[in-house]
């Protein structure tokens, strides 16, 4: 799982201004790269890159946690044949 890389990464997300710019700039950031990064990615630089508001910056932790499902998840929801 750690050799593998993202080529193209996509988002669907319901939530506020901040969240989606944050979502965008992150898929922007990680692919192309490894899987690992997923794991490993940390939305608070985000915050100061998308000068975020302190009280808006919890909304990250929701991205946070989505990358690191997907880490989680990677084996379990690829094709079998991509493994």
């Amino acid at each position: 799982v750690h050799a593998a890389t993202i080529e193209e990464s996509a988002f669907r997300a319901y939530g506020c201004p901040y969240l989606l710019a944050a979502s965008s700039r992150a898929m922007e950031i990680l692919a192309p790269g490894p899987v690992v990064r997923l794991r490993d990615f940390d939305p608070a630089a985000l915050g100061t890159e998308l000068a975020i508001p302190a009280e808006k910056l919890g909304s990250l932790l929701i991205l946070q946690d989505a990358l690191r499902n997907c880490f989680r998840d990677w084996d379990t929801t690829r094709p079998a044949a991509a493994r």
